[in-house]
């Protein structure tokens, strides 16, 4: 089984049909949630940093959407793992719309074996310094939406 690290937006993003990333977050959804199911886990932390995100801005914000569904659906079937964040020092250099939330899902992400996070944030995505050294060690991959599918 493959351990995704899957930022929140992606969720909601099942729930806006008009925001752009909406249609792959759709596809994505679909993938984990109903057809490849048996194939997938989703990683939290321990502190519950993604576990609030999730309800605050999926559960109770988009309780009808899709996401909602694919996350509940984890949930009952035991396919939700919390780990240990583990903080790096170049953290301290990471973009600055990178809120704490945010940083979970990246000591999150680093823990996984497969070191795979999926975000629609572009902070995620920017030329930093500390993001391109977590993806030469521990190996860190990080995907739009659009990609995931075909690196998952």
């Amino acid at each position: 089984m493959t351990t995704l690290v899957i930022d929140t937006n992606i969720f909601t993003l099942t729930a806006k049909p008009d925001d752009s990333g909406w249609e792959e977050s759709h596809e994505l959804m679909e993938w984990i949630g109903l057809d490849r199911f048996c194939s997938y886990i989703l990683a939290v932390d321990e502190k519950g940093l993604i576990d609030e995100e999730y309800e605050e801005k999926a559960k109770e914000g988009y309780p009808d959407s899709l996401g909602s569904f694919v996350l509940a659906r984890l949930a009952d079937n035991n396919k939700i793992v919390s780990l240990p964040g583990k903080s790096y020092p170049c953290f301290k250099n990471l973009p600055s719309q990178l809120d704490k939330h945010d940083r979970a899902f990246l000591m999150v992400a680093c823990q996984t074996q497969e070191h795979i996070l999926i975000s629609q944030d572009t902070g995620f995505h920017e030329d930093n310094s500390c993001l391109n050294s977590l993806k030469s060690n521990p190996g860190l991959k990080i995907y739009w939406v659009w990609e995931a599918k075909a690196n998952i």
